[in-house]
């Protein structure tokens, strides 16, 4: 193994990388996601949740897999990339939980998943299950480090315990990586209906399968040439045989659900969203799978190489696909992703390759062959700290220049930073709507008393999101007749004389903006002016009344 005190070109492009990442995640924290984004209400879900969160769960399924295939099925072919399958799903969710953040609205509060409990959720099981299988992974994978740090004790235990760890590992991330297709599911009418399916669940879980396959095949070929290690065509070829016959299977499925929901003639109608579809199925999934049924290209390290990158890409294609892009017809999105959110979702890609390197070089990843232990050993960690911490030192030039090269791409990041993301987005317009449409005023420009009906829907902003079949009339009578009005209603507070029934202001009228305060008269928000009249009365009233669920939201927003 050639060994250097410095870095080559290529790492330091990684964290040139890192550092811009790094500077563009400290203005998106510190100013917001409207600055660094160009997320908005129509696309919400942008290339962070998508290509970070999507994407990378998906091309992180080999770890599951080959550790199903060498613990539970005892295939020992595989035994030496096990390890390799089990780090590359760390990385993978790992760098998912971290891409998350950058794109939640309230990234502090990541914790309440585990308090507040919404169990019609589909992300809450989504959460839940990658929660589970971090924890898993790194039971998984914990032997790797304790073999590579001298623990030996350590090492026996997690070693006993892990068939039932694999074993739930395999629950876990079976059932997570098809909930993210179900995720989809509830985009009804968003999302195109040649992808919309009530199958989407079981086709992630098929296209993951054999995206993370292919990931931890690439990874196992690069290792054996960069680090020596020993994986050839013995072990690839009958990986890219395996991922051949669940692309047809994939695609035989596919065809089948577009004839029974009566999809299938679409495919031929010369719309944007066909042409999508056929690309993703000829290029993404025929393609690969009729080339690896060749035996000669199975077994060539090039052949592998460029089909392997072909269902990479290909499933990333999907994820975008059913993410993003097949949403835009519906939606009328332009949404296109800002260089922030490109160089943030590089910086992971860019870590990632660092992380795994550093791994690879420092501890036994590659089973327990000794033909695999060419590794080197790192000594204790004061060892690994003080070589690497101190002037003159083998790493102290390596971490010099590390240092150099992220400052420098965080200068090169913010000097290029445009100034809403520096500054911050000002909250946008968004005129409330009287919950009723009615007249108020006459021609002459005086108010006219109007009685408000039984049932009305609240219509509160553009986006069309309404509190549908509020029982008025019930309300009032529930909370004392005619003079319960100002239980709700606010305009005695400001001066404002209602005259129970001949009288029904909308709240719009004084709070005339959704988030924004009326600059005249200093009333708050629509939204937050809603949530203190309705979330105090719900808390106080539910317990009275036996209903506990008055205080959660899906009550009133169905």
């Amino acid at each position: 193994m050639r060994k250097t005190n410095s870095l080559s070109f290529f790492q330091q492009v990684l964290w040139f990388i890192v550092g811009v990442g790094v500077a563009v995640a400290f203005f998106r924290f510190w100013r917001g996601l409207g600055g660094a984004t160009n997320l908005d209400d129509v696309t919400p879900w942008g290339l962070g949740i998508v290509f970070d969160v999507a994407c990378g769960i998906a091309l992180a399924a080999g770890g599951f897999t080959l550790a199903a295939v060498v613990y539970i099925f005892q295939i020992e072919r595989y035994k030496p990339i096990a390890r390799l399958a089990v780090l590359s799903a760390c990385l993978g969710y790992g760098l998912y939980c971290v891409g998350l953040a950058f794109d939640m609205g309230r990234p502090e509060r990541f914790w309440h998943i585990l308090i507040y409990w919404q169990h019609h959720s589909v992300l809450f099981e989504v959460a839940w299950c990658v929660i589970l299988y971090m924890t898993v992974l790194f039971l998984e994978f914990t032997p790797v480090l304790c073999e590579g740090l001298g623990w030996r004790k350590i090492e026996s235990f997690f070693k006993a315990i892990t068939m039932p760890v694999v074993i739930a590992g395999v629950a876990l991330s079976t059932l997570h990586q098809s909930s993210l297709g179900a995720l989809f599911l509830i985009m009804k009418g968003k999302l195109d209906d040649l992808w919309h399916t009530q199958m989407l669940p079981f086709f992630f879980l098929l296209s993951a399968i054999s995206a993370g396959v292919m990931i931890v095949t690439l990874l196992g070929i690069a290792s054996a040439k960069h680090w020596k290690r020993k994986f050839g065509p013995d072990e690839f070829a009958p990986l890219a045989r395996t991922v051949s016959f669940i692309l047809f299977a994939y695609f035989i499925l596919k065809m089948i659900d577009l004839v029974w929901r009566g999809q299938f003639s679409r495919l031929f109608e010369g719309s944007f969203n066909s042409y999508l579809f056929l690309d993703e199925m000829i290029y993404a999934v025929v393609l690969p799978a009729v080339l690896f049924s060749f035996r000669s290209i199975r077994r060539s390290t090039l052949g592998v190489g460029i089909v392997g990158w072909i269902i990479i890409l290909g499933v990333v294609f999907n994820r975008m696909n059913v993410g993003l892009i097949a949403t835009f017809w519906a939606t009328g999105s332009t949404y296109f992703p800002t260089w922030m959110e490109i160089a943030y979702s590089t910086m992971l890609v860019s870590l990632s390759v660092i992380i795994f390197s550093a791994i690879v070089r420092y501890f036994p990843v590659f089973g327990d062959n000794e033909d695999s232990h060419n590794y080197q050993k790192m000594g204790s960690l004061d060892e690994l700290i003080t070589s690497n911490m101190l002037p003159g030192q083998p790493g102290y030039q390596a971490l010099s220049q590390i240092s150099l090269v992220i400052l420098l791409g965080m200068a090169v990041a913010a000097f290029a930073m445009p100034s809403v993301a520096v500054h911050g987005r000002r909250i946008l317009s968004s005129p409330a709507r009287p919950s009723i449409e009615r007249v108020f005023y006459d021609e002459n420009g005086t108010y006219v008393y109007q009685e408000a009906p039984e049932i009305l829907t609240i219509n509160c902003d553009r986006m069309g999101k309404d509190v549908k079949n509020f029982p008025h009339q019930k309300l009032i009578e529930l909370l004392g007749g005619d003079d319960s009005c100002l239980k709700c209603h606010c305009g005695a507070e400001q001066g404002i004389t209602i005259h129970s029934k001949t009288d029904h202001r909308s709240c719009a009228l004084c709070h005339t903006d959704m988030y924004r305060a009326n600059a005249e008269s200093g009333a708050i928000g629509l939204k937050e002016a809603y949530h203190i009249r309705c979330i105090e009365c719900h808390d106080e009233e539910g317990p009275k009344r036996n209903l506990d669920m008055m205080s959660e939201c899906q009550y009133c927003h169905r």
